[in-house]
């Protein structure tokens, strides 16, 4: 009996609550557009260090 799975209230998933107000799929979108200009300023900044 010790293995045996009770249910509770507390079951299922979550839904990504609380990160992000809107939908999953437009927290995505925006996660990844500031991912991309992140990305692009560190490269930006390390082509100018190696330069001088």
């Amino acid at each position: 009996m010790a293995n045996k799975a009770i249910k509770t209230e507390h079951t299922g998933a979550k839904h990504s609550r609380g990160g992000y107000a809107g939908r999953k799929r437009d927290a995505k979108h925006e996660s990844n557009k500031l991912r991309r200009r992140q990305s692009q300023d560190i490269i930006a900044v390390a082509g100018k260090s190696s330069i001088s």
